[in-house]
């Protein structure tokens, strides 16, 4: 279930989201309140039209604050996975929970 790998990544220390593309909140490892859900799902449904309009797919957006990154990943047609890095170096380790929640969202 997708409860259990959120967990899973928590105890990994990673904060992380499931949003649905229309801007709810679907589940999260730790308080990810409103608006936050819906403006960043705002932000990468923008991106996801640009990307279509240049004929291209986004496979991954990234916002970078001072001292963490948000990074996004669509893991299905309906739902991205939000997480919030300490930094870079956290990313590879993050993207190895996509193939976890990807089976449980088909």
């Amino acid at each position: 279930m997708v409860e259990n790998v959120l967990e899973e990544m928590k105890n990994e220390g990673f904060k992380a989201a499931l949003v649905k593309k229309d801007g709810h909140l679907y589940k999260s490892n730790f308080p990810f309140e409103d608006p936050l859900p819906s403006v960043i799902s705002s932000l990468l449904n923008t991106a996801d039209a640009i990307f279509k309009q240049l004929k291209e797919e986004g496979q991954e957006y990234e916002i970078a604050f001072e001292d963490s990154l948000v990074v996004a990943i669509p893991v299905s047609d309906y739902f991205y996975l939000i997480g919030v890095l300490d930094g870079r170096e956290q990313k590879k380790e993050f993207r190895k929970y996509i193939s976890k929640i990807k089976p449980i969202l088909k």
